[in-house]
């Protein structure tokens, strides 16, 4: 019962199979800020998309070096990644513990401060506008 799903599992692992969903996610995501922002002014919650950019951290080099693979197939696919070390680490977010040496910035990231009241808001002027 289990051979098909793990068949098909290992199949969507095989490298030429992740770079193709990579670029597929990219076409689909890239856009999503700008696409959503238009919206969200419309319906008064575009205060709510914070567009600081995701940070990852790493406490040693060893960790760093095994997510390579990943940034490198983010920055095939157009991700701008800006790679910090530890001075340039503190340089960005004093507040952070010194036990992380190595960092990795994409600024084109955001988040969004209240999910729930974005819905919300959303939903209304979808009510409002019919």
């Amino acid at each position: 019962m289990v051979a098909p799903w793990l068949v098909r599992f290992i199949r969507a692992g095989a490298p030429e199979r992740v770079k193709a969903q990579a670029r597929a996610l990219r076409a689909l995501l890239a856009p999503s800020v700008e696409t959503l922002l238009p919206l969200a002014r419309s319906a008064g919650v575009a205060d709510l998309i914070h567009r600081a950019g995701h940070l990852w951290v790493y406490r040693s080099e060893e960790s760093y070096a095994k997510d390579q693979a990943a940034w490198r197939l983010r920055r095939d696919n157009g991700v701008v990644v800006t790679e910090l070390d530890a001075d340039q680490l503190r340089q960005t977010e004093p507040a952070l513990s010194r036990e992380f040496t190595r960092g990795v910035l994409v600024e084109e990231n955001g988040h969004l401060g209240n999910p729930h009241r974005m819905v919300r808001g959303l939903a209304e002027e979808l009510q409002r506008n019919g």
